[in-house]
Formats: structure tokens, sequence, C-alpha cells
């Protein structure tokens, strides 16, 4: 916390100073992909920007904006809460040894209904483009700022307008918005106190002059506290505090590494990649341009008439002789063919290493499913560790703050149970694929016995090579066979249906009998 008093607009100087050549490195890695997510701070501040500064890394803009879909499409999908309210281990088994059927039944209902209510409270239509965002900023400059509305609606900051400080272990303990403004779209209490703050001054102010609004957030006795200031007028009633789960402000980074705090983006991870993709690509630009460059050359000893040959119409003749015109010829193939190769080799890493699979599949006629999935899955292993930062900095964050707006308790059965907000998207969900894959492939693999000779066949117990397939795929085969109980109910079942079976026909052989002897 900065001391009472002190001027928010330093204090944003200060912040704003320590993050060295972050906004330089982020402009130029923008440049490389989506120029128009991260542009400078002149085309950022003008009503009417320019036409961003654009590299030469033709793929770039594609690989963001696929990555980016994709992460949210795993994240926030259409069909199903991307979390669920849970009891915590300890009062599940208290609840589950004293509650009667009915309560476990009311329970499972009311958090199926607070789900439900708080997914229809974050309206993932007007949500997704927002996560996009987001997510998009995150790979091209590492860091970005999800602020929650008043309204409920979400705005995205770039690192550009906030600055964070963090703990060692990356907490963040400070958070300082800048929001640039007309001065006629504040608000009017907002307005009397710049105007009376100023006027000794002498200074006024009309509807459209520009004006900068700070919004400062701290850490103090387990709530966040919030200052507000207009250029270097402080805002009296803006002063408040909040709960954690109410906390507006949803800081959210890439790569964070220990101390650091401000996080690095895939597109820094890659950077020389793209480097060597911008610089190589403009070296072919301007190798074709001066082959397509066409130019002919006149033998200055020759007393051949340019003009009349420019001048003259088709199937006329103009004097003059064989050699009197050349054109030059530019060897340049080989050396476009190579840049060309190189260009491609860098641009199918980079597919890789954004998950764009169809750029990373071999090109060939005969590629198999097989090949594909084990493509996807090798790739997607690689970001399991984003999706766990993703599902604690963001997702579980956004799951408690859309639970403290709906009353979460009021969908619940009287009680005081203690539960934990589990995200089931993510890492959970590439688990529970890798499961799927596991389980697919040792049923594949149990029709090895079919190809085993009969006499041999017959040697062999089934429950055991199948359990051998089992446990070297790293399938739990318990999960699926019956238990002992299970087995002799099965028995018992069994055994009544045979039972049944042979008294009907018994009844039907005696009364087909009795009808014959009529």
């Amino acid at each position: 916390m900065i001391p009472e008093g002190t001027n928010l607009a330093g204090h944003w100087m200060a912040l704003d100073g320590k993050k060295g050549d972050l906004l330089e490195r982020c402009e130029q890695y923008a440049r490389w992909t989506v120029p128009s997510i991260f542009p400078t701070d002149d085309n950022a501040r003008t009503d009417n920007p320019e036409e961003s500064e654009k590299g030469n890394v033709a793929i770039g803009a594609r690989l963001v904006n696929h990555l980016s879909h994709r992460i949210v499409d795993t994240m926030f999908p259409n069909d199903k809460p991307f979390f669920a309210v849970t009891l915590t281990p300890e009062a599940k088994r208290k609840f589950f040894a004293e509650a009667e059927p009915e309560e476990k039944e009311a329970l499972d209902e009311g958090l199926i209904e607070a789900e439900n209510a708080a997914m229809r409270e974050l309206n993932l239509t007007s949500y997704r483009p927002v996560a996009v965002n987001a997510v998009s900023l995150q790979i091209v400059t590492g860091n970005a700022l999800i602020y929650r509305m008043p309204n409920g609606d979400r705005v995205v900051y770039s690192i550009r307008d906030y600055a964070v400080g963090r703990e060692i272990g990356g907490r963040v303990r400070e958070v300082m918005l800048r929001d640039c403004k007309q001065f006629g779209m504040l608000d009017g209490d907002m307005q009397n106190q710049i105007e009376a703050a100023t006027k000794k001054k002498g200074k006024s102010f009309k509807y459209d002059t520009d004006v900068e609004l700070y919004t400062y957030y701290w850490w103090e006795g387990g709530k966040w506290h919030m200052r507000q200031a207009v250029d270097e007028v402080e805002i009296e009633e803006a002063k408040t505090s909040y709960k954690e789960a109410d906390f507006p402000c949803l800081v959210l980074a890439w790569n964070l590494g220990r101390g650091d705090h401000y996080g690095r983006g895939l597109v820094e991870d890659y950077s020389v990649s793209f480097h060597n993709i911008d610089v190589m690509t403009e070296a072919m630009i301007d190798l074709i341009g001066v082959a397509a460059d066409i130019k002919f050359l006149v033998n200055d000893m020759s007393s051949f008439d340019v003009d009349a040959w420019n001048n003259a119409k088709r199937g006329e003749y103009v004097p003059g002789k064989e050699g009197d015109i050349s054109v030059p010829q530019y060897k340049f193939a080989v050396e476009v063919q190579f840049i060309g190769e190189a260009i491609a080799k860098l641009e199918r890493e980079l597919a890789q290493a954004f998950l764009l699979s169809s750029a990373g599949v071999r090109d060939a006629e005969r590629v198999t499913a097989e090949e594909i999935r084990f493509f996807a899955r090798e790739i997607e292993s690689a970001f399991g560790g984003l999706y766990s930062r993703l599902a604690l900095d963001w997702q579980r964050k956004e799951a408690e703050y859309l639970l403290s707006q709906i009353d979460f308790q009021t969908y619940l059965p009287s009680g005081d149970e203690a539960f934990e907000t589990t995200v089931v998207t993510g890492l959970e969900s590439l688990s529970r694929e890798g499961k799927l894959d596991a389980l697919r492939i040792a049923i594949a693999d149990l029709q090895m016995l079919d190809a085993v000779p009969q006499e041999i066949r017959e040697a062999f117990n089934p429950l055991k090579f199948a359990a051998f397939i089992f446990r070297n795929r790293g399938v739990d085969a318990e999960d699926f066979l019956f238990t002992q109980d299970e087995m002799a109910a099965n028995q018992q079942a069994q055994m009544a249906q045979e039972e049944r079976l042979m008294e009907k026909q018994g009844e039907v052989a005696v009364a087909s009998k009795a009808a014959s002897g009529r």
C-alpha cells in the first residue's frame, strides 16, 4: 500500500516505469502477429487511429487467433458449466454418513441449480469475445486484465493501461488502472469535485478535455481497498473495500517467473522464429521485386530507333537486327526457393507450438487418423501447465465471483456444510480424453487374442490376459469388473431366471398335453 495522501498520478508513473522495455517488446510481438491487439501509445490514444504497422509474418495472426479460440473453447464450453460446486472431502464424509436420501437428492439439485444460475449470470454469448481478447493478449504480450463492470459487463485492459505489484510467490498485492477519458464522460459528482479542487488554480475543463482516471487497489487486512483520482485530484467518495470473491480485477499472466510482476507470452518464447521469418520474408520480397521489375537493354552501338519500336503497331516492320534489344536475366530462382523452404520450416515449427494441427501434419495422401490424434495429444500435453494456471487464476476466481453474485446459499437446503469450487475443463478435460484414448487402445489390443490358434487360446485365461492389457495401457480394470457380491447376485438372478424359464416350459408342456388329449 502507498501512504495515505500519495499522489496517484505519481505512483502510476513509478509503477509504469518499472515495466522497463516490456511495452516496446510487446509492440514488436504485436507487429509480428495481430498489430491491433497492442497498438503503439500514440495510436491507442487517438479517436481515429491510423493503420497499425505490420511485420512480414503472414502466419502470425492465424496462429494467435487459432490458439486463443481453441483455449477459450476448452475453458468455457457452450454445452455445460466450466465448474462444479462440491462438498469439501471432510464435509462430504460427514454429510453422507448422516444425511437421508431425500437430503442428498435435494443437495444435488440445489448445486445444479446454482451452477446453471451462475452460468446465466455470466452470459457466455457476451463473455466469450472478452475471453478471446484476453487470451490473445496473454499469448502476444504475456499479460491481460479483465475488469468486471458494476452492470456485469467485462472490459479487457492491456499491459499499457494497468500496473501490478506481486509477492515473490506471484500473488497480486496491488493493482492500478489508467483510463483516458473526456471530462464530459465522467460522473457528475466527480466533475463537481474536480472543478471545485481546480477552481482556485484558475483551471477550467470543457466537455472534450482529456483527463486520466487512476483507480488504485491494494490488499490489506484480508480485503481489497480502492482509491480513485482524476489527474491529481483525489475522489473522496471512491474509497471502498471488497472481499476477495468480489474483487473486480482479474489479473492474468501466461507464464510467470518467480519474483516477476508481469508474465511472458508464447510469442516471446518463439521470438527468434518470428524474427527470422520477418527478415527472410522481407529479403524474398526484395528479390522478387527486383526480378519482377523488367527492363530492356539497348545496344548503344546500334542505330536502333527505340521510339519507332515503342510506337509501332502490331505486325509492323521496324529496322534493326537481333541483339539490338536484350532482357537482363536475374538468377534468383535458387535463392528464392531456398529462402521459401526455410520460411516454411519455421512456419511448421510455429504451427506445432501454437496447436495449429493442420499445418503440422505431414503433407501426404495417406495420413492416418491415429497419426493426427497422436500429434494433437503430443502438442496439447505441452500446455498442461497453462491450463492449470488458467484454472487457478481465471476460471476458479470467475466461478467464485459468479456464485457470490447469485447468493449461492439460497439455492441450498439448510445446513452449514463447507463447499469448494472445482474446475472441470482444461487440464481435467485433457486428462479425461487421455483416459478414453488409453481405454480405446486397450480394447483394441484385446482383439489380439483372436489371432491366437484355437488350441493355444483354450489354455489362456481371458481375465488374466485382459488384466495384463489394461495394466500396461494404464487403465484400471477394477473400475469395470464386478465385485464378488455383484457376481454372486448376478449368478442368483441368472439361476432364478432359468428356474422361471423351466417352470414356464413345463406349464406349456402340460397345457399342450391337455389340449392334445381332448
